[in-house]
């Protein structure tokens, strides 16, 4: 769950903001081998009443675009209209990936996978070196500004070896 700053809380922030942390859930499960069958989404705002719910895919993945995709979908699904959830000045907003599952090696059919999955390496590679602001989305662009990289997910204990915390980049 991440708190949106106070400077930062403003209609049109809900999607660039859930898409960079989309971008931080992806980047992190690949790190770490893993996918999810299950996202969880969920917005609080100031004065309004919370939004949020979950899906289960058909599919695992890790991702970033498809956790975003199926985040802002769902959301859009319960506030009714893209352009109610426009308007929605969030104070509170998380993305999560359940139903974990350790990615397998896997032979894709269609080469579009495999291409996808190369690319995914790729920017994570790139990320790697270079930083969290140096690849990213135009909608991830929006909120660069408004988010530090301290999410939590890097403070769970499990993940606490070295090993990991080099290959998931730095942490407050």
């Amino acid at each position: 769950m991440y708190t949106v700053p106070k400077q930062f809380r403003k209609s049109g922030m809900l999607f660039p903001v859930l898409s960079k942390l989309s971008d931080m859930v992806g980047r992190r499960l690949r790190a770490e081998g893993l996918s999810g069958g299950t996202i969880v989404a969920f917005v609080g705002g100031v004065e309004q009443e919370g939004v949020g719910g979950s899906h289960r895919l058909g599919f695992f993945t890790s991702d970033s675009k498809e956790i975003y995709r199926e985040a802002r979908a769902m959301l859009i699904n319960r506030f009714n209209s893209e352009d109610k959830a426009r308007e929605f000045v969030p104070y509170i907003i998380s993305v999560t990936v359940a139903n974990l599952s350790l990615e397998r090696k896997q032979v894709a059919l269609f080469s579009y996978w495999n291409k996808r999955k190369s690319l995914l390496k790729a920017l994570d590679k790139v990320t790697n070196k270079h930083g969290e602001s140096s690849i990213m989305s135009a909608q991830s662009f929006l909120a660069n500004h408004a988010i530090r990289d301290s999410v939590g997910f890097g403070r769970v204990k499990e993940l606490n070896s070295n090993r990991r915390l080099k290959s998931l980049g730095r942490f407050k």
